[in-house]
């Protein structure tokens, strides 16, 4: 059949009825989600749970949730942190201060940076927010999508007269064209709604709008215009995101916007415009509207009800794009107060081009940050790992201070992904 090697390569199973029960396993909730005496235990997804995050595509098939009875995640300090995050948010929210956080996840291979976008979207789920997930940055970049030109203060497409006289003006330098993903934004909004329902359906609209025949009356069903009409989804898109995002009497939920592979948008695309010219990825509109929300480039990273717009590169399949990752490191050089002009601020090296695009970013950017995830604390978080590997029947070895010193010291000091590798070996 067409498609079977791709679906079963894309296959996930987050439940294995042949692993052991694990007894006295407690479900991840508002409360313990926050509490420090959680750091290094492994809490489960319940089933409703399970609904949002699998409706989201939360779940990679590289996280080895085929091994265990339940799916389970451990509570890492960074996982507490961003319990209270969300909880502050919520707070503000309540007492109408909105506030909005920023930050880019990095670390190596294997640091569990999507499982920390997975928990963030868990708890945002549980605290009844509105979750929007790009689940990979790479889908839109590798071109195997519909794309469509348009102008950059307009949502209109363009006939493909119309898309080259635009060309023509883009290379005299009057207007940059950008391209309109109409499949790709249906599928963003199909999320958006099959995870969101019983939240959007109750957050009616503050104006009335008209997609052709429909007529949508609260949050929810504006999104499905988008998804039943991929020609209009980038309109109802904007407006749904307007609907969520600006001052309202009444009140929106905050919103939560998770992005893993912030990478791929870093750099060309590999579309091509009616010249054969690579397209850059920030002339791609999707793209584009969640890079700025990023950045707060033109003040659209703050969000009016409060929100959190988390974004995490990859390491598995990540791009060379060395004018990213100098970014990264003049917002890790400014978290530590240095300035653009002190001489230990990280600059792009002489007679070298570097991607401008990219740099540009950095203003605009004051209250972004960088979290870089490293290994697993050895005698916490790294043995509540093993011991819940040993209690699911998929490791044979005793739980002592030697044997976790020793996955820890192989796991290249406790990276979640290789030691999770070395536990789940069988030694019978």
């Amino acid at each position: 059949m067409i498609g079977e090697r791709k679906a079963l390569r894309k296959r996930i199973v987050i439940s294995n009825t042949n692993a052991l029960e694990v007894q006295g396993l407690r479900d991840l909730n508002v409360k313990n989600m926050v509490d420090e005496t959680q750091i290094g235990q492994m809490l489960a997804l319940n089933e409703e749970l399970l609904d949002h995050l699998r409706d989201v595509r939360a779940f990679k098939p590289t996280q080895n949730w085929n091994m265990f009875r339940k799916p389970s995640t451990l509570m890492r300090r960074e996982s507490v942190e961003m319990g209270r995050t969300i909880l502050d948010v919520s707070a503000g929210q309540a007492e109408e201060r909105p506030r909005t956080v920023r930050r880019i996840i990095a670390g190596e291979r294997g640091t569990g940076k999507s499982l920390m976008l997975l928990q963030a979207m868990s708890m945002a789920f549980l605290n009844d927010w509105v979750v929007i997930n790009v689940p990979e940055g790479q889908e839109y970049t590798i071109a195997h999508s519909a794309y469509a030109p348009m102008t950059i203060n307009s949502a209109r497409q363009l006939s493909p007269d119309q898309a080259a006289q635009t060309a023509s003006k883009q290379s005299q330098g009057s207007q940059e064209m950008i391209y309109n993903q109409p499949t790709l934004t249906a599928e963003l909004l199909q999320r958006i709604s099959k995870s969101n329902e019983n939240v959007l359906k109750r957050i009616p609209l503050a104006h009335e709008y008209k997609f052709g025949d429909y007529e949508p009356k609260n949050l929810y069903s504006l999104a499905v215009v988008g998804v039943e009409e991929t020609s209009l989804s980038w309109k109802v898109w904007q407006t749904l995101w307007e609907e969520l995002t600006s001052p309202s009497e009444r009140r929106r939920p905050p919103v939560l916007v998770a992005i893993d592979g912030i990478d791929h948008w870093m750099t060309l695309s590999k579309y091509r415009s009616a010249d054969y010219k690579p397209i850059h990825a920030h002339q791609l509109a999707p793209i584009r509207h969640f890079v700025e929300m990023l950045f707060n480039q033109n003040g659209a990273g703050q969000l009016a009800n409060g929100g959190i717009v988390l974004a995490a590169t990859t390491g598995s399949n990540a791009p060379s794009v060395p004018a990213f990752e100098l970014l990264l490191k003049q917002l890790d050089a400014r978290a530590r107060g240095l300035k653009m002009g002190d001489n230990e601020f990280p600059m792009p090296q002489p007679y070298k081009t570097v991607d401008q695009r990219v740099l540009n970013l950095l203003e605009g950017s004051a209250e972004l940050n960088v979290q870089r995830l490293k290994g697993l604390e050895k005698d916490v978080e790294a043995k509540g790992l093993l011991e819940y590997f040993a209690r699911s029947g998929v490791f044979r070895e005793v739980v002592s201070e030697r044997t976790v010193a020793e996955k820890w010291s192989l796991a290249g000091g406790g990276v979640i992904g290789e030691l999770a590798r070395f536990g789940s070996r069988l030694r019978v």
